[in-house]
């Protein structure tokens, strides 16, 4: 089996990177992935040598830096328009934004060993909580003792955060994906496109619809950033 290469997509919070790097580093062994890719947008000089830095420090020869520096309507989302280009001879990535700590060790190859006799799965999630989910929605989506799946078109709880002690969550409707730290399928990104507009993970969502997404009774990252790509300056 080809290991799987990892994409980390980040820009201008060079803090929320570093720890979501070093935090994953410490949960999981780096040999059971190949090349690593940081698709860094519109970053400062400065913020772009701390990063090859820290990549260089943890992936050593194994990791690259991609930039982006155009500042049009929503251009960063090109990040994302890469990820096709980047499975090198792997059926699988995994994508990983840059504010999400790691907690736990993924067993990254437990999960592809599953991917690879269930062809019909296009995606596990490792950031959702199972636990939170209201029962009805735990007896209609649970899978397995790993695994429960998206309740599309039904709503569910999309853990984001714990503030104070405290499991944030929102009521979502998302139809089989998202961008939070998981393994994706290489038919996923195959021959698709994400649009320079607000709505681009929805958009693509919904534009390409007829997938699977599984995520993990375990949460394996909390999310640590209060501020998204859209609220900084430069906007998109």
């Amino acid at each position: 089996m080809t290991k799987p290469n990892i994409v980390i997509s980040a820009g201008r919070r060079f803090e929320y990177f570093n720890k979501t790097v070093r935090t994953f580093y410490w949960n999981n062994f780096l040999n059971d992935f190949n090349q690593v890719y940081v698709l860094d947008d519109r970053s400062s000089n400065i913020e772009r040598v701390r990063m090859l830095e820290v990549i260089r420090e943890i992936f050593g020869k194994n990791g690259h830096l991609i930039t982006f520096d155009d500042d049009g309507h929503f251009k960063y989302v090109e990040k994302f328009n890469m990820i096709k280009n980047l499975f090198g001879d792997s059926e699988y990535v995994f994508l990983l934004e840059d504010d999400w700590e790691s907690v736990m060790g993924l067993q990254i190859n437990k999960h592809i060993d599953y991917l690879n006799e269930h062809t019909q799965v296009d995606q596990i999630m490792f950031s959702q909580r199972f636990d939170l989910q209201w029962e009805e929605t735990k007896r209609e989506t649970e899978i397995n003792d790993l695994y429960w799946k998206n309740p599309f078109p039904k709503r569910y709880k999309h853990f984001y955060e714990i503030r104070d002690g405290m499991y944030m969550w929102q009521e979502v409707i998302m139809n089989n994906y998202g961008n939070n730290p998981s393994i994706f399928r290489k038919r996923v990104f195959e021959n698709k496109y994400f649009i320079n507009d607000h709505r681009w993970e929805m958009d693509f969502a919904d534009r390409y619809a007829g997938r699977i997404q599984y995520m993990t009774k375990d949460n394996y990252f909390v999310h640590i950033g209060k501020n998204s790509l859209v609220d900084i300056i430069p906007k998109p």
